[in-house]
């Protein structure tokens, strides 16, 4: 991704560099404190991606040679180089399931299909490697309306 953020080539992203966040941790980390992870072995937004959260499996899911070497460009006998240098360990509690809770919490509306909507449809725009169901009952007026609606119960419980 910063690869293609230095070449300009991402259409919902112009700032640069310049302003990405680096954060690093260590398994040890995420572990004592208890964090929800899942790691990949390849890019996450790819169906074909295996998961795992078991890290007595991580050498199973990450090819660690590929990882340090300099070549990311997929070759005739490695097709999916490029996609397993890409391998992921991902820690964030799921925001579907924090969409639940607020829902519940705060009277909020549930918004966890809208959410997974939109991920899908993210995923669809930017790597085209999934199929979106045709939903002929949704347009975008609808997720406009939706997502306001949300935003405006959010300011209620949060106040002005």
């Amino acid at each position: 991704m910063l690869f293609i953020i230095s070449k300009g080539d991402v259409p919902t992203y112009s700032g640069g560099q310049e302003e990405i966040v680096y954060l690093v941790t260590s398994t040890e980390r995420v572990v004592e404190e208890r964090l929800p992870f899942v790691f990949t072995d390849r890019n996450a937004a790819l169906r074909i991606a295996g998961y795992g959260n078991d890290l007595q499996d991580l050498d199973d899911y990450v090819d660690w040679d590929l990882m340090e070497g300099r070549m990311w460009k997929s070759t005739d006998e490695e097709p999916d180089r490029q996609e397993r240098r890409m391998a992921e360990f991902l820690v964030h509690p799921a925001k579907v399931e924090q969409a639940r809770q607020l829902a519940a919490a705060y009277g909020l509306p549930d918004i966890d299909d809208l959410l997974v909507e939109l991920n899908d449809r993210r995923k669809f725009e930017a790597y085209g490697d999934i199929e979106l169901p045709e939903d002929e009952d949704r347009d975008a007026q609808d997720t406009a309306a939706e997502i306001r609606a949300y935003f405006e119960a959010v300011e209620a419980v949060l106040g002005p």
